[in-house]
């Protein structure tokens, strides 16, 4: 009975050890998802430690224990680039899990974006994702998100005169800067028309310039290059880009050499527009932006010269795991923040992304095909 009572009492001392020791490991496991007050407590305290190159990752546990509610506000779904968007934000948010996603669409109209927002800020939402539709007049609902306790951020627009916490957007003054360089290996000389987006979308509308003319103004001051038209396209439309570019052949008498286009969809239109004068043969160089399906096929049929390829994909999920990040770090952002936007009341962190140049259909397959960020089946109908 003795020896039968030591290895009881033997059992009992290591089973208290060994739950002593997992409650331990369990308050010093990283892996483990920790409260907001708990992270904030570890980075004051703990010493620094290696970082993973993906430092926004989830693992397996934050995906069961942590739950994260983030509504997003797009402006539209008219073209292509929007759809995308919105289908890869849930692929991605179901991908991560622990995530709900309350989602709202404006169809370009600045007060219906508000009221959704409103609506938003109702549901106890614990970050939000908006592209404005009107960056000026969005302000004061974004603000009221704010005040409500609610992360805020940015997508490609900055919103003006209200507190956010970072906007998540492309480079646009280097997207602008290599599609025209490009253009400009191509007609060194001639009439340039330039069409730039929506005036109400900032930063991108102010960002491209700077990227176009970095590359034109020497051959511009030195009379080699003549711009004959440079113009806002409203909503970032085709029907805003056929419009304009009629005007500017019109006026012209069809001597224009190149056209420099924000997007694809106002590129389409330029084709369009180029067409009905018999001069959608590829002599005229249109660049754009996005690299749509459409703007695929017309680089394969010769009609558009070139365009940059955001990997939006990559975009909406940085700004899903920055807006995880404010939620798990108090508002601190851990994706590295590459510059800043003042938007009239605060300079907002920027996290940008990278886009590339698409010149060929060789390029269109390796880069866009291959890598899986466009359908072969969409481009070619096979």
């Amino acid at each position: 009975m003795k020896r039968r009572e030591t290895t009881v009492l033997m059992a009992v001392v290591l089973a208290v050890a060994l739950l002593a020791g997992c409650s331990n490991g369990k308050a010093k496991d990283t892996s483990a998802a920790p409260t907001v007050a708990e992270t904030s407590k570890a980075a004051e305290t703990d010493a620094p430690k290696t970082v993973e190159p993906e430092s926004t990752a989830k693992t397996a546990e934050e995906k069961v224990d942590k739950s994260y509610k983030i509504g997003i506000s797009f402006p539209t779904l008219q073209e292509e680039r929007w759809q995308n968007d919105y289908n890869y934000i849930q692929e991605y948010a179901k991908s991560v899990g622990g995530v709900e996603l309350s989602m709202q669409v404006a169809d370009n109209d600045s007060a219906k974006q508000y009221t959704q927002i409103e609506s938003l800020i109702s549901q106890d939402i614990d970050a939000l994702i908006v592209c404005a539709v009107d960056v000026a007049t969005i302000g004061p609902v974004v603000q009221s998100a704010k005040d409500a306790g609610i992360y805020v951020l940015a997508y490609s627009r900055l919103t003006e005169n209200c507190d956010i916490d970072g906007i998540v957007l492309f480079d646009n003054e280097e997207v602008a800067k290599l599609n025209t360089e490009y253009i400009y290996s191509l007609v060194p000389e001639g009439n340039y028309v330039i069409l730039n987006g929506d005036v109400a979308s900032v930063p991108d509308v102010d960002s491209y310039p700077k990227g176009w003319y970095s590359v034109l103004q020497p051959a511009i001051d030195s009379g080699k290059i003549k711009v004959v038209m440079e113009q806002y396209c409203a909503s970032w439309s085709a029907e805003a880009g056929m419009s304009n570019m009629e005007n500017a052949l019109a006026a012209n008498n069809n001597d224009i050499q190149a056209v420099i286009c924000a997007n694809d969809g106002i590129a389409s239109g330029v084709l369009q527009a180029l067409d009905a004068v018999g001069m959608n043969d590829g002599s005229v160089k249109v660049s754009g932006n996005d690299g749509d399906i459409t703007a695929c096929k017309n680089l394969i049929a010769g009609k558009q010269a070139c365009f940059t390829a955001q990997d939006t994909k990559k975009q909406v999920e940085l700004a899903l795991k920055t807006a995880m990040e404010l939620i798990d770090n108090n508002g601190k952002i851990i994706s590295e923040v590459t510059g800043s936007f003042n938007n009239g009341k605060m300079d907002v962190p920027a996290i940008t992304c990278s886009a590339q140049l698409i010149t060929s259909e060789e390029e269109i397959k390796t880069q866009l095909i291959d890598t899986g960020m466009r359908d072969e089946k969409a481009i070619y109908g096979n």
